[in-house]
């Protein structure tokens, strides 16, 4: 899948393991990290849900402020949030089989909201 971000900064962020590791710690880094190369060798959004719905990785809609959304587990707390990216005006986010791209939001907590 095509990988998109929100700015400089958070490609910066999302592509450099020196500022994951910084900013969450090695683990986490390392974890994001994996996430990041496995999203952009899979096809489409539903094949990275059907790749992360197992319980342990918890790839799932979001709702409330995040409707939209997704998350992807990192660690008990932290969840990569990321959005389909429709490539084509016409298409949807109803099919994820459509979705060939993603916009990587962030790194939070969102429980914490």
């Amino acid at each position: 899948m095509k990988i998109y971000y929100t700015s400089q900064r958070n490609e910066k962020l999302f592509t450099s393991e020196k500022k994951l590791k910084k900013k969450f710690g090695k683990d986490c880094a390392e974890i994001i990290m994996r996430r990041i190369v496995l999203f952009s060798a899979l096809d489409n959004m539903n094949d990275l849900y059907e790749a992360l719905a197992k319980p342990r990785l918890h790839f799932h809609p979001l709702t409330a402020n995040y409707q939209g959304k997704y998350a992807v587990r990192v660690n008990a707390k932290l969840r990569i949030i990321l959005e389909p990216y429709p490539e084509e005006s016409d298409e949807t986010v109803d099919d994820l089989k459509t979705i060939h791209a993603m916009i990587l939001l962030e790194i939070e907590d969102y429980h914490e909201n």
